[in-house]
């Protein structure tokens, strides 16, 4: 197994610590923080031991008849060093999954590679929102205080949007109901008037005469 250079990747590790506490309670579909912690500590526990490189190319070379063959990923389980080309979430890059199940420990009947990779890609306010919809009452982390910051802020802001339309909706409608109320309500000033006869005039239609 051959790569042009060694490239440690930050992206996937930080996303894998970050997440850990969401991978935890999907693990043991359950809040209890005891339980949760411990899944989360043993995650990155594992996440510690392993090498995660991304190198430009990377390829399987046999010597003996001078054959190389393009690859996207290797897990080599010996050295615990999963390798992979380009994004990680790429289509291409889809057994990445697999590889992390098996290096970090996880249990392969209870999480699918797909399933693992959604709770790294996915937005929080997704992930939490599927949590909660499923009676797991999941809190923000504490530990990535800015992306926490605006999670919050986004399912507040959402809520907000929800209330403004209906506002929006109700005072929408007052300035017709309102115009239409008005213009059948009131009589004409001028009714009964009689433009050439000024003795059917009314105080409205003398009105109009009042600076000649």
């Amino acid at each position: 197994m051959c790569c042009n250079n060694e490239n440690e990747c930050q992206t996937l590790p930080k996303l894998i610590k970050e997440r850990a506490y969401y991978l935890a309670v999907y693990l043991t579909n359950s809040t209890d923080m005891e339980l949760v912690n411990h899944y989360d500590e043993e995650i990155c526990e594992a996440l510690s031991k392993l090498n995660i490189q991304n190198p430009e190319q990377l390829y399987y070379y046999l010597a003996e008849i001078d054959y190389q063959q393009h690859l996207y990923n290797y897990y080599q389980k010996s050295s615990n060093i999963l390798l992979y080309v380009g994004a990680w979430n790429s289509r291409k890059n889809i057994k990445i999954g697999e590889y992390l199940i098996e290096a970090l420990q996880l249990d392969k009947n209870t999480i699918s590679p797909e399933k693992l990779l959604d709770l790294l890609e996915d937005p929080l306010h997704e992930i939490v929102k599927e949590f909660r919809d499923n009676g797991l009452d999941v809190s923000l982390t504490k530990s990535n205080t800015e992306e926490n910051s605006i999670t919050d802020d986004y399912l507040e802001y959402e809520d907000e949007i929800q209330e403004d339309e209906v506002d929006w909706h109700e005072q929408e409608s007052e300035p017709d109901d309102y115009d239409d109320y008005h213009y059948y309500s009131n009589s004409d000033p001028y009714e009964g008037v009689d433009w050439g006869d000024p003795s059917t005039f009314n105080q409205a239609a003398w009105d109009q005469f009042r600076d000649d």
